[in-house]
């Protein structure tokens, strides 16, 4: 299934700044949070998981990784390969 979404390089950016550029893409799967801290990254990845619209995307597990840079690759990895 094509959604004709694009991936986002997380390298040079802040947590902040990288789930904000993903509302864009991500948007139309239902609310997505925004996070105000650096270290909400987790809770906001967790969220995604919950989206039924993405429930044939395996969301990489936020809590398993203490990297969110390292989450962010993983889950482009995810999304690339259903778009």
């Amino acid at each position: 299934m094509s959604h004709g979404l694009s991936t986002i390089d997380p390298v040079n950016m802040t947590a902040k700044e990288w789930t904000d550029a993903m509302h864009i893409n991500l948007g139309s799967f239902g609310l997505i949070p925004s996070i105000n801290r650096e270290e909400e990254w987790q809770g906001w990845g967790a969220n995604l998981s919950h989206l039924s619209s993405l429930s044939g995307m395996v969301v990489p597990n936020p809590y398993e990784f203490s990297n969110w840079q390292d989450w962010a690759r993983r889950f482009n990895e995810s999304l690339s390969a259903v778009s």
